[in-house]
């Protein structure tokens, strides 16, 4: 299982690489992340969330940081921004009530506007998506706890070069030793 594998993951890179940062599970949180589009804590996907953190908990398991993605109603949806405060509250919910990550910093590792197939300019690479996502920022910057956010473009983002949240491990681990 998913929860299986993280916790083995984690605890190796922990003992070959103390001081590197290990999170995750790089989750969605919006409506277009879970069945029916249901934000509820009680949702499926949420209780796959407070699931991982009960597994990362009783197993031990090191959770620096978790990881998510966020973007917002998705393919061809809407950019209404009204449900991104409930979301975040659920999300920021289910974390707290597992106990012990109430102060767990959190970075977004992909976001950007809703897109439609096919045609780039409807929302992404486009001014509208550029208004979305400005938005979209207005809002993370207010929360302490965010300490990154990567727009992800298919050609970039989470996955560049200094991007301390995930691998190359900030590029200060050799490939060869990993």
């Amino acid at each position: 299982m998913m929860y299986d594998f993280y916790v083995s993951t984690a605890k190796l890179i922990k003992l070959q690489y103390p001081g590197i940062r290990v999170g995750g599970p790089a989750s969605g949180f919006s409506e277009s992340f879970f069945p029916c589009g249901d934000i509820s804590p009680t949702s499926l996907g949420m209780t796959w969330i407070k699931h991982f953190l009960e597994n990362v908990k009783a197993q031990g398991a090191p959770l620096d940081f978790f990881s998510f993605h966020y973007y917002g109603q998705g393919q061809g949806q809407s950019t209404d921004m009204a449900s991104l405060p409930t979301a975040y509250q659920s999300f920021l919910q289910v974390i707290e009530s597992v106990g012990g990550f109430g102060d767990l910093p959190l970075a977004i590792t992909e976001y950007n506007s809703p897109f439609v197939l096919g045609n780039q300019s409807a929302y992404v690479g486009s001014l509208a998506g550029a208004a979305d996502n400005a938005a979209k920022m207005a809002f993370w910057v207010k929360e302490p706890r965010l300490h990154a956010a990567f727009l992800y473009q298919a050609v970039s983002g989470a996955f560049e070069a200094l991007n301390p949240y995930s691998f190359p491990l900030g590029c200060s681990a050799k490939a060869e030793k990993i």
